[in-house]
């Protein structure tokens, strides 16, 4: 699968509740990334499918995408600009989502995604 990899400017780790109609669901965590636009250019957001992965060089957390995409995160990033509150706005409107939640930074190579995204 090709992988594409993507540098935020800044980013925050977003755990999502999916809910389903026969009232299970279960978690995903998502990175909702912000590029910085320059004078021909507006700010950028994007969520990522769906962390499935992580590696970590000791600056940048590469998160990998249920997509196949890269995340290229700088650690000491972690910052929520105000434009990404639309992506913020629209993730809690999407079908099926219960909740969204802004995660505290932390050491996301040691993160035990088991306990974050286990079934509601």
């Amino acid at each position: 699968m090709f992988e594409t990899e993507k540098l935020p400017d800044f980013w925050v780790m977003l755990r999502v509740k999916f809910g389903r109609k026969d009232g299970g669901g279960f978690h995903q965590l998502r990175v909702l990334c912000g590029w910085v636009g320059g004078y021909t250019e507006g700010e950028a957001w994007k969520i990522n499918s769906g962390v499935v992965g992580v590696d970590f060089d000791g600056e940048i957390y590469r998160f990998k995408g249920r997509s196949g995409s890269i995340y290229a995160c700088h650690k000491n990033r972690y910052s929520m600009a105000g434009f990404m509150h639309d992506g913020l706005k629209e993730m809690r409107n999407a079908q099926h989502v219960v909740a969204v939640e802004i995660l505290e930074d932390r050491d996301w190579a040691q993160t035990q995604y088991a306990k974050m995204i286990s079934p509601c």
